[in-house]
């Protein structure tokens, strides 16, 4: 997973910070799941800053471009827009056409880039995909 943001940590390290059960304004990790399939097809990343909540995720490479994190995007934007989140933000490797690909597909704009990230955003009242 080239673009994982959890790279460089320990073992240790990894599993605190996945089993630890940290507030929203810390960063919390969500799993994806297929019931059916019983395996975990990736993960989603939620920050809150203010009225403005961060998202991140990773798809295991074996379930990549199957449409599972498009749909769990836009599955977490609907609960969001209800959790009177004013504005989602998303930042990606600049190398990473895939993810950015994705944002765009989900009415996220690019509103800054340099060297190290892309930054996208999505107000979450005009809530309609």
């Amino acid at each position: 997973m080239q673009y994982q943001g959890f790279k460089g940590l320990s073992k240790a390290e990894a599993v605190d910070a996945l089993l630890s059960n940290p507030t929203l304004t810390q960063g919390k990790q969500f799993a994806l799941v297929k019931p059916e399939m019983d395996q975990l097809l990736g993960d989603f990343y939620l920050q809150l800053e203010g009225d403005t909540m961060w998202l991140g995720y990773t798809i295991n490479p074996l379930f990549a471009r199957h449409g599972y994190a498009f749909e769990g995007a836009k599955a977490l934007i609907e609960f969001l827009s209800q959790q009177h989140v004013r504005v989602l933000k998303a930042d990606v490797d600049p190398n990473n056409q895939a993810s950015r690909r994705l944002l765009e597909k989900l009415s996220f704009k690019q509103i800054m880039q340099n060297d190290e990230t892309v930054i996208f955003e999505r107000g979450l009242t005009d809530f309609n995909n």
